[in-house]
């Protein structure tokens, strides 16, 4: 399960390609998007599971 992805599909800001994601465990994968607010994931496999991220991590503090 330490692998496990979770992803949640950004909408509604002009960023429909870009995923943010959770990685549990492998934090060390994870990159802040060029743009702005959002992680992506590099050569990610991701599940269709999704969860909203940003309050349970604290990740999307802006930027």
């Amino acid at each position: 399960m330490a692998d496990v992805v979770h992803v949640l599909q950004v909408s509604g800001c002009g960023c429909d390609q870009v995923v943010q994601v959770l990685a549990v465990s492998t934090l060390h994968r994870w990159e802040k998007s060029p743009g702005g607010n959002f992680a992506h994931y590099k050569n990610a496999k991701f599940p269709a599971r999704a969860i909203i991220l940003s309050e349970v991590i604290g990740y999307n503090n802006g930027g």
